[in-house]
């Protein structure tokens, strides 16, 4: 059946009636028959009338993107005008992911469906909002280890069922596994040696061959940080959209939302299924695609900003479509994000000091001729230990897109040496006072390195709001 309303077609699949359970197949068949159409959006009611419950799919054109709904009020509508038509049936409470929703016709007209209150009293269909009561900026080992193992504990446990409040909280808490390489490692003992085992017990191979790589690259975002990437996408004038997170992990720039930019719709990927589960359990509104960001199939120019922490590493991505290129894994994700903005669009991104200060400018040209450099801040290294345990300098960029490819030679491309002889990139060697630290040459296990020691008795919140 099809049932249209002002902006979003919607197609009733009995699942009964055409013993089909291909849901992608299905999909593609409404979009072949879209294809040559004038539509905005459109929705997949899969019904089962036996039980009479539903699993909504709804995809907007904009970014060429779909999600399963945990419940759709418009949906039910819906299928509350195919059923009294087709079935004769007036009223009916219909089961969804989330629990139900009841639509009542009378005379042909619809009486909005009314919501359980059974589950809408929790808002488990409401993105969560992350507080600074609930996210420390400062956890011992230990505790980092204790709060991602019981959020993985909630979330076998959850299995498909929807996250109430209490249980957000706990997931919210998750970490990843960035300065815990020790639960990894087959000689330690004692809490190590516990965590290993449950995780051994509990999570795929592949999972946990995934968490044991990422010890070197996951590093999850502080409130403050995130906080301040909206603060200047704010003051550059954005008042909501579509925005695009690549590298969400459990999405804390999605709980992090600020109130003024609520009606904005975001869009998470996450490679990693454990982090990428929790997200779509933390955040039910918003479109998380657990799959590599070379797998989502958005469109180019579709969203309005692009945020988050690329991840970092060295090693490459395969992409056809960045094959020439041959990008470390951070400066693809810098590429792909920039294609997928929309002209005039903002980025707001954090990455690895090396983007800026490495000595070939081919990336920093890359970037250069396809958007404007807005402006930039180096965090000191301390910034992620906190809640990562690391110690790394990292960047907070702000770039707007371009219309049009620009040849012009940019400062920004080079690097120079500062009044200490220490080479750097122009920008902040020319503006110091983006420096939140102090640029000093420190030994390590593989020599000397440049980093940015934060300055004596300093406050990052307070130096990232001047």
């Amino acid at each position: 059946g099809l049932v249209k309303f002002s902006g979003i077609d919607h197609f009733i699949f009995d699942i009964a009636e055409n013993k089909e359970d291909n849901f992608e197949k299905i999909i593609d068949s409404v979009k072949n028959y879209l294809s040559d159409k004038d539509f905005s959006a459109f929705g997949i009611m899969f019904f089962e009338r036996e039980n009479l419950s539903m699993k909504p799919y709804v995809y907007v054109k904009e970014v060429e993107s779909g999600i399963f709904e945990n419940s759709c009020a418009s949906g039910t509508t819906a299928l509350g005008y195919y059923l009294k038509k087709y079935k004769n049936l007036d009223r009916a409470k219909i089961v969804q992911p989330n629990g139900w929703l009841e639509y009542i016709i009378e005379n042909d007209e619809i009486i909005y469906p009314y919501i359980d209150e059974e589950n809408s009293k929790d808002n488990i269909s409401k993105n969560f909002k992350i507080t600074e009561e609930i996210q420390s900026e400062k956890l011992l080992p230990s505790e980092r280890l204790n709060n991602n193992i019981e959020a993985i504990k909630v979330l076998k446990n959850l299995k498909e069922r929807e996250a109430t409040d209490d249980k957000k909280i706990t997931l919210s808490k998750y970490v990843g596994w960035g300065g815990l390489a020790d639960v990894f490692d087959e000689n330690k003992g004692g809490q190590w040696e516990e965590a290993r085992n449950f995780l051994k017990e509990n999570l795929t191979q592949e999972e946990y061959d995934n968490a044991k790589a990422s010890t070197l690259t996951a590093f999850y975002t502080p409130k403050i940080v995130i906080d301040s990437i909206y603060k200047g996408i704010q003051q550059l004038g954005f008042k909501g959209g579509n925005i695009l997170e690549p590298s969400c992990g459990v999405g804390n720039f999605i709980g992090n939302l600020p109130d003024e930019l609520e009606k904005s719709k975001i869009y998470g990927v996450e490679l990693d299924s454990i982090s990428g589960n929790i997200a779509k359990k933390l955040y039910p509104e918003s479109n998380i695609q657990v799959k590599g960001f070379e797998k989502t199939e958005f469109s180019n120019n579709s969203f309005d900003v692009v945020i988050g922490n690329v991840p970092f590493g060295d090693f490459k991505v395969m992409d056809r479509e960045y094959e020439k290129q041959n990008f470390m894994i951070h400066d693809y994700f810098i590429a792909k994000s920039l294609d997928k903005v929309k002209k005039g669009g903002i980025m707001a991104f954090i990455t690895s000091s090396g983007t800026f200060d490495k000595k070939d400018d081919s990336v920093r040209r890359y970037i250069g001729e396809r958007a404007e450099l807005l402006g930039a801040i180096r965090l000191p290294n301390d910034t992620f230990k906190g809640v990562a345990g690391t110690e790394v300098t990292s960047d907070i960029i702000f770039l707007k897109k371009r219309e049009n490819i620009n040849k012009e030679e940019q400062d920004w491309y080079s690097v120079k040496a500062d009044s200490q002889g220490l080479v750097y990139n122009q920008y902040f060697v020319n503006n110091l006072d983006m420096v939140l630290g102090k640029m000093e040459e420190v030994s390590g296990r593989f020599g000397k390195t440049l980093t940015c020691v934060p300055k004596e008795n300093s406050n990052l919140k307070d130096e990232l709001e001047k």
